[in-house]
């Protein structure tokens, strides 16, 4: 510590600053004025000083040997403020940021993208998609179609003004984008009337149709917030998330009507009969009718074009207004309830900003989307619905994946791009349905390119796609939490970097950390932290989850672990919480499950984590979904009980002993086959189940908490068969054979 006094520049009075000079671990000695501690000054290279002329001292020993140097006093220059005055002086060396000593690159590295950043708007989210026009005249006003025809006269204009903006893949129905804007602000009007107010939250439920555009758009007009749902939900999981976001009305697919009457009885506030509003036309024998409470008062459902009314005129938003909710979209929920993430209009006009810089190039006189993704996830949202239609780019709407229909889309709307999960790249190949409606010469003509996201895609995976169709697989990632998207690459880059996410999109800043909190060096593997405008406001209702889930600085913690090449392009090595821990060494399972898709056998297959007692450790254990006719007797098995012959295998042991020994040399020969492939701390210690599926999310993720529970209840099976409790002695033991995985070794 040492005292400088001396005189005020300005007011000619004494003042006097205490010095501490010390050294720091992670940097060089600093001097910092005590009476301007938020102030860092550093001394310059090879200057970890003594400073004998002026007595400083250090208060921790120095790790390495110092230059002792000697200046003039008059030469320090600092500057501090003392009672709202400025104090200055010159130094003897420079002012300038700590550096880290040699080694220590890695405390902090903080990406970019060499993308060009783009502006971004502040603006309703409406407006970004509809830039503010006059009053639409009646002459545009669409046919309003119940009965399923077509809404659009089919000699309309084929300019590019005049394309469609969605197109349903199943009727070829379509709409432009202008009548699209039409027909959102005369639904926004109608939820107006209805007593709806801004603010409120609004539910969609269905698959991918028309009408569903047209219920988002048309809430975003009112100022409604919209939380889409699944429509694979179990009334459960539906009664979960209209509970949890508070929804006050639904627009509902009528097919899915059962399952809304068996969540009405579990929500703490239902939703009022004139607020549950039909994507579709109810039948006049609906089956969905016979569920309700009192059949002969049945309720009287409006259709979602019955609420139409005169455009809605809406204003723009009030300053920070856009930083206000649009979308409430729930996680997916792979590790437990799902939570709802709260998207901003600002969230989401930086992401397409973002998008129409780093996305595949794509003209809207040409090119053509296939969206069978379902639009109540992130994913299919913001690229399967917002980005297309504010560049212009028609999109056909399928309610969901079949090859059968997928294909003749593909032929008769000339799609030439295409949003995919990694399921299908593994299953498309394979199904013998291609083998009979495809061109060999080029299967998948006109299609020239497809983006896969949602979950990672492996290179083998892209290049035995790419070998089958001669069609370029690009690969992209996000999350909900990010609007999803942060990472992509165009077709061109694709194909040099299979494998790869893509680069960093510019409106984003990406670090990759190690466990102990430090940034790794590049090309060292780490969890993704990001920062950016499309970052979420946070989980609703959640404070806890949302302060958990940012670091210092407003860095979302991603949960990936990634690693970045000297050309920025980022890889997916695995997720933080699936890393799979081997006395102290980690198992990626994804790393697993790519190589054992390689195997010409597996179609399919899931990795978890379970506890071995005798290990005290975690080991693998692999679910694989074996090709049909590998396993013959356990396939006729299968269809035995699927035809309600169940005798076959109840009383024929015999059989049930050659189905077992089937299955288990079998497997011995998958985990034979892997040890070839790698280290001894990632082998499948935990054993091979053979199951018929992986369960997974609409997105295509592996639900993992789903396999857990099968393995803990084959632990508790075979615990019971361990303690004789199925008639059997201790030392009679024998193998559980689990009723997930049938025949689990």
């Amino acid at each position: 510590m040492s005292h400088i006094t001396h005189k005020c520049p300005k007011c000619h009075l004494p003042k006097t600053l205490t010095f501490h000079l010390y050294s720091h671990p992670l940097s060089r000695p600093q001097v910092i004025p005590k009476c301007a501690s938020p102030l860092r000054y550093s001394l310059p290279s090879k200057s970890h000083l003594l400073l004998r002329s002026l007595k400083y001292r250090f208060l921790s020993t120095p790790s390495r040997s110092y230059t002792s140097v000697s200046q003039p006093i008059k030469d320090i220059q600092v500057t501090a403020s003392i009672k709202d005055q400025k104090l200055t002086e010159t130094p003897p060396y420079p002012l300038h940021p700590p550096r880290p000593p040699p080694g220590t690159e890695r405390l902090l590295k903080i990406y970019k993208s060499s993308l060009p950043s783009p502006s971004l708007p502040r603006c309703h989210l409406f407006h970004y998609l509809f830039p503010p026009t006059p009053s639409l005249s009646s002459q545009d006003t669409p046919q309003v179609v119940i009965d399923g025809q077509s809404i659009v006269d089919d000699k309309e204009k084929k300019s590019v003004e005049e394309r469609p903006a969605f197109i349903d893949g199943l009727t070829g129905r379509r709409v432009t984008k202008k009548q699209v804007q039409k027909q959102a602000l005369q639904l926004a009007n109608g939820l107006r009337q209805l007593g709806v107010r801004k603010g409120e939250i609004a539910a969609v439920y269905g698959t991918n149709s028309l009408e569903w555009v047209n219920a988002t758009l048309g809430c975003l007009a009112a100022g409604v917030i919209v939380s889409p749902i699944s429509h694979a939900f179990t009334a459960h999981e539906l009664a979960h998330q209209l509970t949890d976001s508070l929804a006050s009305l639904i627009f509902i697919q009528p097919s899915l009507l059962p399952t809304l009457y068996e969540a009405l009885p579990l929500l703490a506030n239902p939703i009022p009969t004139d607020r549950i509003i039909l994507l579709a036309p109810l039948p006049t024998t609906s089956y969905a009718m016979t569920h309700l409470t009192d059949p002969s008062t049945p309720p009287t459902y409006k259709y979602i074009s019955q609420l139409w009314s005169t455009p809605l005129e809406i204003s723009p938003l009030s300053p920070t207004e856009e930083l206000s909710t649009a979308f409430l979209c729930y996680s997916s929920g792979t590790t437990g309830h799902p939570k709802g993430v709260e998207t901003s209009h600002h969230n989401l006009t930086s992401q397409l900003q973002a998008l129409q810089v780093a996305y595949e190039p794509l003209d809207p006189s040409h090119d053509v989307i296939l969206g069978f993704l379902p639009l109540a996830h992130i994913y299919g949202l913001t690229c399967l619905l917002l980005h297309p239609l504010s560049i212009g780019v028609p999109v056909v709407l399928l309610p969901k994946y079949d090859e059968r229909v997928l294909l003749r889309s593909i032929k008769e709307f000339s799609c030439t791009w295409c949003l995919v999960v990694p399921p299908v790249l593994l299953f498309l190949p394979i199904h013998p349905t291609i083998s009979l409606l495809i061109d060999p010469s080029h299967p998948l003509y006109p299609l020239r390119g497809v983006l896969s996201g949602a979950a990672p895609l492996s290179a083998e995976l892209a290049k035995k796609f790419h070998a089958k169709f001669g069609i370029t697989v690009t690969q992209g990632y996000g999350l909900t939490e990010t609007s999803p998207v942060t990472h992509v690459m165009t077709a061109e880059e694709g194909r040099e970097k299979l494998g790869k996410i893509g680069k960093l999109l510019p409106t984003y800043e990406a670090r990759v950390v190690a466990t102990g909190g430090l940034d790794v060096l590049q090309g060292d593997e780490g969890e993704l932290w990001l920062r950016g405008p499309s970052v979420m406001r946070g989980y609703w209702k959640d404070d806890k989850a949302t302060r958990g889930t940012f670091g210092i600085g407003g860095w979302y913690k991603t949960g990936d672990v990634v690693k970045m090449d000297k050309e920025g392009y980022f890889e997916v090595v695995d997720r933080v919480k699936e890393l799979i821990k081997y006395k102290g060494l980690q198992v990626p399972p994804a790393q697993l499950e790519s190589l054992l898709l390689l195997h010409p056998d597996i179609i399919d297959v899931g990795i978890i984590p379970i506890y071995s007692p005798t290990r005290a450790s975690e080991i693998p254990r692999a679910y694989v979904v074996p090709k049909p006719g590998v396993l013959p007797l356990r396939d006729q098995s299968i269809l035995n009980k699927s035809l309600g012959d169940h005798m076959t295998l109840i009383h024929n042991p015999a059989m049930e002993a050659k189905i077992v020994a089937e299955v288990k040399k079998w497997s011995e020969g998958i985990q034979s086959w892997i040890k070839s492939y790698v280290s001894p701390s990632r082998y499948l210690r935990g054993g091979v189940g053979v199951v018929e599926k992986i369960p997974r999310t609409a997105s295509g993720k592996i639900l993992r908490k789903e396999l857990r529970k099968w393995a803990e209840e084959e632990e508790k099976e075979r615990d019971k068969w361990d303690k004789g409790e199925y008639g059997r002695r201790k030392f009679e033991k024998r193998k559980w054979k689990g009723k997930r995985s049938n025949y689990s070794l």
